[in-house]
C-alpha cells in the first residue's frame, strides 16, 4: 500500500515524473502498471514510462504485462509497445491481435497500434490476412480503420477490393469504401466502384464518401451522377450533396432543372 501510494504520488505530478522514476527502477513501475486494475487510470502512464526507459530496459516487462496483465493493463502495453519501431515489439503485438483466446477489447487495442508508427510491409500484410480470420465484426472495423491509417497504395487498393467484394456483407463493403475515401483513394476509383456496382446502399455511400471530399474531381463526379444517372434516387441524393457545397456550378445545376 505505501509503495502504491508513493507511485500514485508520482503519478499526479504527470507521466514525466513516472518515466524518470521508471528509467532508474523500472520495478516499481511494473508492481504499479500489474496491480492497476479497471478504472484506476494510471495504466497508461505506468506503461508509457516503461516504453521510455532508455536502452529498451523497460521492454521485457511491457511485453510481459501485454501477456499476463491485467484487461485494462494490456490494452495499455500492447498500444504502448505499438509505437516501436523495432520488429520485435510489433511481433508481440500481431500476436496478440492474433490470439483468438484474446479478449476483442485487447485485440482491438492491439490492431489500433499496428495502425500507428512507422509503415511496416508486415504489419499490412498480417492486417490484411488478419482480416479474413477474425469473426467478430468490431475486430472486422478495426482492421479496415488500421490499414486506412497505413495511409498506402497498397492499403487503398486492399480496401476498395473488399469494397467490391460481393461475398462480403454490405456493412463491411460500406465501410471499405468510406475508409478508403478518406484515405488516399482517387476519385476515379470511387467512380469506377460506383459505376461497377448495382448494389444501390453502396451506390448511395459512394456518394456519400464523394460529398467528403473536397477536390474539384469529386464534385465534377458528383454533378455528373445528378445530371446523368439513370436511376433518380441517386441522382437526387448526388444534388442533395452538391446543394451543401458553395459551388456556382451546383447553382446553376439547380436552376436549369428547375427550369426544364
Amino acid at each position: 500500500m505505501i509503495l502504491r501510494y508513493f507511485v500514485l504520488v508520482l503519478a499526479s505530478a504527470g507521466w514525466l515524473v513516472t518515466a524518470a522514476v521508471a528509467a532508474e527502477q523500472p520495478n516499481i513501475v511494473f508492481v504499479l502498471a500489474d496491480d492497476m486494475g479497471p478504472g484506476d487510470g494510471l495504466e497508461s502512464a505506468a506503461t508509457a514510462a516503461l516504453s521510455m526507459i532508455p536502452n529498451d530496459a523497460g521492454v521485457p516487462a511491457l511485453t510481459q504485462l501485454a501477456r499476463d496483465g491485467s484487461e485494462s493493463v494490456r490494452k495499455a502495453a500492447v498500444f504502448w509497445l505499438g509505437q516501436r519501431d523495432d520488429e520485435k515489439s510489433r511481433a508481440v503485438v500481431r500476436a496478440v491481435a492474433a490470439n483468438d483466446k484474446e479478449t476483442d477489447a485487447v485485440r482491438k487495442s492491439a490492431i489500433f497500434a499496428l495502425s500507428q508508427g512507422e509503415s511496416s510491409k508486415a504489419d499490412e500484410a498480417f492486417l490484411e490476412s488478419l482480416f479474413n480470420r477474425v469473426e467478430s465484426e468490431r475486430l472486422k472495423d478495426q482492421v479496415l480503420f488500421s490499414v486506412s491509417q497505413r495511409r498506402t497504395n497498397d492499403g487503398t487498393r486492399w480496401l476498395l477490393a473488399k469494397a467490391r467484394d460481393e461475398q462480403q456483407p454490405i456493412e463491411v463493403r460500406r465501410k471499405a469504401v468510406f475508409w478508403a475515401g478518406q484515405g488516399d483513394a482517387k476519385v476515379a476509383d470511387l467512380k469506377a466502384l460506383y459505376s461497377g456496382t448495382s448494389e444501390r446502399r453502396l451506390r448511395e455511400h459512394v456518394i456519400f464518401v464523394l460529398s467528403q471530399r473536397n477536390e474539384e474531381a469529386a464534385t465534377n463526379a458528383l454533378i455528373e451522377i445528378a445530371r446523368t444517372d439513370a436511376d433518380r434516387d441517386m441522382r437526387k441524393k448526388a444534388l442533395f450533396w452538391l446543394a451543401q457545397k458553395n459551388d456556382p456550378r451546383v447553382t446553376k445545376l439547380i436552376t436549369d432543372m428547375v427550369v426544364k
